[in-house]
């Protein structure tokens, strides 16, 4: 057997006809999609339609994804607001802490006198 005398048994998946669709169709519905159709049996428009199907899933599609971001960008920035508030409660914490110590601080510590003592002669 020679090379030349094998026949493909399958589609070229480098193939544009569509399976199931006849190749009178695929021809006519090929390239520029506002030639009129000659033949009765073609529906009026057909790929325009399955182009505003494909439109439709695409939207679809993309409505699901920025969904999904805006779902995950709400995520974040309830986080980043629950960690500015944990970071808030602890900075008011620290602060009050530092306050109890000085006031602690201040009433431990003796107070001195500020004037000069003169020496008894």
């Amino acid at each position: 057997m020679s090379a030349r005398s094998v026949q493909p048994t399958a589609p070229s998946p480098f193939s544009t006809k569509r399976p199931g669709v006849s190749e009178s169709h695929h021809q006519d519905t090929v390239g520029n999609a506002s030639l009129p159709y000659s033949k009765p049996d073609h529906p009026p428009f057909c790929s325009q339609s399955c182009a505003r199907r494909t439109i439709k899933l695409l939207l679809a599609s993309n409505q699901k994804l920025l969904d999904s971001q805006l779902k995950m960008i709400e995520q974040i920035e309830r986080r980043a607001t629950e960690r500015e508030d944990c970071a808030n409660k602890r900075a008011e914490a620290a602060e009050h802490q530092v306050q109890e110590l000085e006031a602690l601080l201040l009433r431990k510590t003796p107070v001195r006198n500020t004037m000069p003592t003169i020496p008894n002669q």
